[in-house]
C-alpha cells in the first residue's frame, strides 16, 4: 500500500470553469476556485499513481495527467532500463485500459486485489 503522503512528485488535478462545478465559488480576486478532482504521482522513483472523483471518470482527465505526469517521470529518468511501474485493482478494468493505452502491460496478477503493469520508455525518449 502506498500513502499519498510519500509521493515524490504530485499533482493535483483542478478545474477552474462551470465544467467542474456550476455553482463555484470565486477567489478573493473575482476569478473561479479551482475545484480538485483529482491527484497523480511518483512513488519509490518508478511506480506512479492516479485517483480521481468517481464524478469525473471517462472525461479525459486521467488521461490527460497521466500524460503530464509520464512526460515528466520519462524526462527526469534518463536511466537506460527506463521502467515505470504501476498497481491496479483487476475489478478497475478502465483504469488498466488505460494504461495499457501509454504502453504498460501486464506482469503478473497479486493475490487478489492487485494487477501490476510496467511501461518501457518510448524509443523517441531514449
Amino acid at each position: 500500500m502506498k500513502y499519498w503522503s510519500t509521493a515524490v512528485h504530485t499533482i493535483c488535478v483542478c478545474l477552474v470553469d462551470s465544467v467542474a462545478d456550476n455553482n463555484a465559488t470565486t477567489c478573493a480576486l473575482g476569478e473561479p476556485k479551482p475545484t480538485v478532482i483529482g491527484i497523480a504521482g511518483i512513488w519509490d522513483d518508478d511506480e506512479i499513481g492516479f485517483i480521481f472523483n468517481r464524478e469525473y471518470w471517462g472525461k479525459g482527465y486521467a488521461s490527460e495527467a497521466l500524460q503530464v505526469l509520464l512526460n515528466k517521470f520519462w524526462t527526469e529518468n534518463k536511466s537506460a532500463q527506463g521502467l515505470v511501474k504501476a498497481d491496479a485493482d483487476p475489478r478497475n478494468e478502465s483504469c488498466i485500459q488505460l494504461l495499457k493505452k501509454f504502453g504498460f502491460v501486464e506482469t503478473h496478477i497479486g493475490w487478489c486485489d492487485s494487477v501490476y503493469l510496467e511501461a518501457k520508455k518510448p524509443n523517441a525518449l531514449k
